[in-house]
């Protein structure tokens, strides 16, 4: 199954995605249109030249030495670090300076300089709530079969 997702820039088309899923009934529909916003957003911020793969804090011992994207929910925040809690509940540390003040949720790019921390290039704050089953399902999405779809 699948489904096609049109991109407008400023009322005129400029490119479609095909977004496939191996079956609608492991997901809700809010679930799915989250899925398809990360999809969209992950398009238009991609540096193709060296791409962020989603990660949590499972996956991030894959992408050691790599560029990635995750979302911590902030825990503590010490000056150059941050300690938060990835989206499948595990600590993480991300090193750098982060905007003053941060929310409850942060989306961080960087490089995995460990298994467990992240050396911050951007920093985007992301709100006081947060779907993190979903994220995390992306996150699950872009680790597996289905990992073309993100890169």
């Amino acid at each position: 199954m699948y489904m096609i997702v049109y991109l407008y820039d400023g009322g005129k088309f400029c490119r479609h995605i095909r977004v496939e899923f191996f079956s609608f009934l492991d997901y809700s529909l809010p679930q799915i249109l989250f899925i398809v916003e990360a999809l969209i957003i992950h398009w238009q911020d991609m540096d193709t030249s060296n791409p962020a793969v989603f990660v949590n804090a499972e996956f991030l011992k894959e992408h050691v030495g790599r560029r990635v994207r995750t979302v911590v929910q902030v825990v503590q925040s010490d000056g150059d670090k941050v300690i938060g809690k990835s989206t499948d509940e595990k600590q993480l540390v991300v090193k750098g300076y982060p905007p003053n003040p941060l929310s409850t949720f942060v989306e961080v790019i960087g490089i995995a300089d460990t298994t467990q921390s992240i050396q911050a290039e951007t920093w985007t704050n992301f709100g006081d709530t947060l779907d993190v089953i979903s994220y995390d399902k992306v996150c699950r999405l872009a680790n597996g079969d289905h990992k073309h779809l993100f890169i």
